[in-house]
């Protein structure tokens, strides 16, 4: 087609009719194309050369008489010189090489251990017959691995057979069975890298880059007393064994994973690692601007990279990019996609005839469930099909769940990247039959309502501190050399009123905030604002008694005590205060009368008798009492 005005809208770009490679490829080798626009965000420049990679594959008679690979080395550097971090990536070409040095790597200060299952002899499998092509393939490879240095010959009472698989872009990838050795082999226990930790450290990232390592298992040598059981056969008569990883072997991802994780541990702030997968992510600091930053970073990790003779496969490398693919997710300033490719797959999976294809459709869908809303709810039909006496009837209601969930994939949001630097809420779900002792009480009330006497009854607790004693923390904090450094601190905070403070608190001054003029605490765990209380000796027992003593206590135990007093006030060693308190509390320590029973009394009634002690003195003054003990069973905590 003819172009006069080169789209500027995406919508525009959008309604242009597509073609595809191979029909490109054959108009230009015709001649019926004249000239070529390309249209780029300068700023945002990536390079997928697995794009340009698979042009050249499908059409290169048609394009050009080079070779694939001479026609990606000029096409793939180019497309990143309009990229601000060309110079660091030329920088550092020996990272990024066309082919990784053929000799035997360092050590790296991790090897691959092989520990056999007590009682193992030997792993012996027959090799098998391949055509003669394989055959070729086979022994060229294990030729060029021995000029590296990174194979030798053996004789070795183990042996396992070697085959080809055929690579997706052409060629045979070399494959080893190792599978007696792997069932004797004890499996390594390794951590992986969690998806969800990876995208958190990404909050508030601008720009991102992507590197794919390169041959990472051929990086890492082997324990040479485990040489001679990676021993392999080859058809054409030859037993070689590996001084470096091979692949097939049980426990060898995670080998690979250990080592990764250690060479790159200084970086992994701003360059986390999965496998042989490397995720770059900067954002602007200070006076530095996100790219700025980013080249900062990419040059580290390059030059850690070069320190330790890691490669990346620059075929694989996206730079600079204001989005990138993260294990079936795209992370990038906006937030977390599911990747549009599942979506497609799951939006033109067929309808299950099955459960076998039940199951591999909501395994995909699951992995994917966080961005359908009510995802457990839209599949309990589908579940329903499931349980193991089920029988297989594909309803409508069945029909409505699967087309439910492609529809809430197709209409994903896009999800924001959780802020670790804000303070989280959680809401924790608690069931009714927990709340026995405050649900039978709630559901009987029946009680006499009277007017009490404000003499007899003393001083009300409500939920929240009392104004009164707040008002006396405020004038505490005036006789607290802790208190009157966080205060004047907080009054005009900077780097150098900070330095002033003691080391105790200087160490955990983001905990502190200032609100009415009260000090606020933020614990580790909850992160639930607390007042801080000074080191007063007659206001904490003022503040304990409020919590433990009053009429709307009633003379809880240690735990719960503790758990109500935490809830509002703070101060250095609160459980040793309350635990002294409570001891030294007569009606708390005082035990009645223990008759044997027939063992079915209600816990409702066993909790309600031991706080009515705290209350009354006879059995007459129950019928008065019963309200206060009520609500101070309603406002206690479990411990």
């Amino acid at each position: 087609m003819r172009l006069d005005n080169p789209p500027t809208l995406a919508s525009e770009l959008m309604s242009l009719p597509v073609t595809s490679w191979k029909r490109f490829a054959r108009e230009l080798h015709d001649g019926r194309i004249e000239q070529i626009c390309i249209l780029s965000n300068v700023q945002g420049v990536t390079c997928e050369a697995e794009e340009l990679n698979q042009l050249i594959s499908e059409g290169a008679d048609a394009l050009s008489a080079k070779s694939k690979k001479e026609r990606f080395d000029e096409q793939g550097w180019d497309l990143l010189k309009a990229s601000p971090f060309y110079k660091v990536l030329r920088a550092y070409k020996d990272v990024l090489p066309d082919d990784i040095p053929a000799e035997l790597p360092q050590d790296k200060g991790v090897q691959h251990e092989i520990d056999l299952v007590p009682g193992t002899k030997y792993c012996v499998t027959r090799q098998w017959p391949l055509p003669r092509e394989q055959v070729k393939a086979i022994d060229d490879f294990f030729e060029s691995r021995r000029n590296a240095g990174q194979v030798r010959e053996s004789k070795s009472p183990h042996s396992a057979p070697t085959f080809c698989v055929k690579k997706p872009q052409g060629g045979w990838r070399v494959v080893h069975a190792y599978n007696k050795l792997n069932d004797a082999t004890v499996p390594a226990q390794t951590p992986i890298p969690r998806k969800d930790v990876i995208i958190d450290s990404m909050t508030s990232s601008t720009i991102f880059s992507t590197l794919d390592l390169r041959d990472g298992f051929y990086q890492i040598l082997m324990r040479e007393s485990d040489i001679p059981l990676t021993a392999v056969r080859t058809p054409s008569g030859m037993l070689w064994e590996w001084l470096v990883m091979p692949q097939g072997l049980k426990n060898v991802p995670a080998t690979f994973n250990r080592c990764v994780t250690h060479l790159l541990r200084s970086v992994r702030d701003f360059a986390p690692s999965y496998f042989d997968d490397v995720f770059i992510h900067s954002r602007a600091v200070n006076e530095k601007s996100d790219v700025e930053m980013h080249t900062e970073h990419l040059r580290k990790l390059l030059e850690l990279m070069r320190k330790h003779k890691l490669y990346a496969n620059l075929k694989k490398c996206i730079f600079g990019a204001t989005e990138i693919p993260v294990l079936g997710c795209l992370v990038g300033k906006n937030g977390v996609r599911p990747d549009p490719g599942k979506v497609r797959v799951i939006n033109e999976w067929p309808t299950p005839s099955n459960v076998k294809e039940l199951r591999q459709f909501l395994g995909l869908a699951t992995y994917l469930c966080k961005y359908v809303s009510n995802y457990a709810g839209k599949i309990r039909p589908l579940s329903q099909l499931l349980k193991k006496e089920a029988a297989w009837e594909w309803t409508a209601d069945c029909q409505q769940a699967f087309e439910a969930v492609k529809q809430g994939l197709t209409e994903a949001p896009i999800l924001a990247v959780a802020d670790q630097d804000r303070p989280f809420h959680v809401v924790e779900y608690k069931p009714g039959r927990l709340n026995v002792v405050a649900d039978a009480l709630s559901r009987r009330p029946d009680y006499a309502v009277q007017e009490a006497d404000a003499n007899a009854v003393g001083v009300v607790r409500t939920t929240t501190p009392s104004s009164s004693l707040l008002d006396d923390v405020k004038a505490a904090y005036a006789h607290d050399a802790d208190a009157k450094q966080l205060l004047e601190y907080f009054s005009t905070p900077s780097d150098k009123s900070r330095q002033k403070l003691v080391k105790h608190l200087r160490a955990r001054v983001h905990r502190y905030r200032v609100h009415n003029g009260l000090l606020l605490y933020s614990a580790v765990d909850d992160n639930a604002d607390r007042i801080v209380v000074p080191d007063d000796h007659e206001l904490k027992l003022k503040i304990t008694y409020e919590y433990h003593d009053a009429p709307t206590s009633g003379h809880p135990g240690r735990e719960k005590t503790y758990l109500l007093l935490t809830r509002d006030f703070y101060w250095s060693h609160q459980y040793k205060w309350v635990r002294k308190y409570v001891r030294a509390c007569e009606l708390s320590m005082s035990t009645a009368d223990h008759p044997q029973t027939d063992g079915q009394t209600e816990r409702v009634n066993r909790v309600l008798v031991d706080t009515m002690k705290s209350y009354a003195h006879s059995f007459h003054q129950w019928s008065d009492c019963l309200p206060m003990a009520e609500f101070a069973i309603n406002n206690s905590l479990l411990p």
